[in-house]
């Protein structure tokens, strides 16, 4: 899975004492690749109750939020994650820009922001979600983020082409 390759490459050593979030967790898919790989401090978070039940069978997170992102704070004080990520996120039904920032928001400085989706729905990102982007855009020329890298692969879901980021949080 790319989602796990990218952050084993970004986190060679060290693996089980880095803090991650799993945002949009759903089942837990991408927190089990993160697992298997030696990700061993993860915490989830979704909106979907019965979601959340799946990903607490996998006895693979220490803490499970339920809260759709962007509608309230997550209520985690401070930038207490290494890395962040979240698979999807954007579409029609996509995280909107609130929920951007509040996973922003508690990555430490020099951590990471790991988001991976169709690569159809970054070209059609304004139509959808026409402020997520420019909210990057802001952060970035602000000095508070900066777009490390950004590339596609042939087979994300459903035999789309996938594109996966990392944003350094400085």
């Amino acid at each position: 899975m790319e989602m796990a390759r990218t952050m084993a490459d970004l986190f060679p050593d060290g693996r089980d004492k880095v803090k991650v979030l799993d945002a949009a967790a759903g089942t837990g898919l991408i927190g089990m690749e993160l697992f298997k790989v030696g990700f061993k401090n993860l915490d989830a978070v979704d909106g979907a109750k019965g979601m959340l039940a799946v990903a607490e069978s996998k006895h693979i997170y220490q803490r499970l939020i339920c809260q759709y992102l962007g509608e309230n704070k997550l209520g985690i004080d401070g930038r207490i994650y290494d890395a962040v990520t979240m698979s999807g996120g954007v579409g029609r039904d996509g995280v909107p820009t609130a929920g951007f920032k509040d996973v922003l928001s508690v990555i430490k400085p020099g951590g990471v922001f790991v988001h991976i989706t169709r690569s159809e729905y970054c070209s059609k990102i304004d139509e959808y979600r026409d402020t997520t982007l420019p909210l990057f855009e802001k952060l970035a020329e602000e000095g508070k983020l900066r777009l490390e890298t950004e590339k596609t692969f042939p087979v994300f879901f459903d035999g789309k082409e996938g594109v996966i980021s990392v944003y350094r949080v400085l």
